[in-house]
């Protein structure tokens, strides 16, 4: 697996947009509508291969919206894998709950899956 982003979710994409550029981040790709997941998301990119989400839920998605009257607005770890079904099957395996497998209008409709880690966090796997 090769680390690809960290999901940060927000209110508003381009008020975070304008907020991460002060910091030297810029804009790497389009808007994306993921509409099984009910958000819109954009890739930030500083330097290198990594690069941050920002991830907008829409009125349906109650979960990302309670997320956000919180104070850490950090979502998830996401990684891409050559071996997805091998990988998220060795997850599984060692404890890992499967939240959700999807196709992302981001990753050209490639298969991604959360998966919610013994110790609470999120990680994203998506297919190469």
């Amino acid at each position: 697996m090769k680390f690809h982003h960290i999901g940060y979710v927000v209110k508003d994409l381009n008020s975070a947009i304008e907020e991460w550029s002060k910091f030297g981040f810029s804009l790497a790709s389009k808007t994306y509508v993921i509409a099984e997941q009910k958000v819109k998301v954009c890739f930030l990119q500083n330097y290198g291969d990594s690069h941050i989400e920002l991830v907008q839920p829409d009125g349906e998605n109650t979960a990302l919206t309670r997320y956000l009257k919180g104070k850490v607005k950090y979502y998830h770890l996401a990684y891409i894998s050559s071996e997805y079904s091998g990988k998220c099957n060795e997850f599984i395996e060692n404890g890992a709950h499967l939240l959700s497998e999807f196709s992302s209008e981001a990753f050209a409709g490639k298969r991604c899956s959360f998966f919610l880690m013994p110790d609470s966090n999120l990680i994203e796997i998506i297919e190469k």
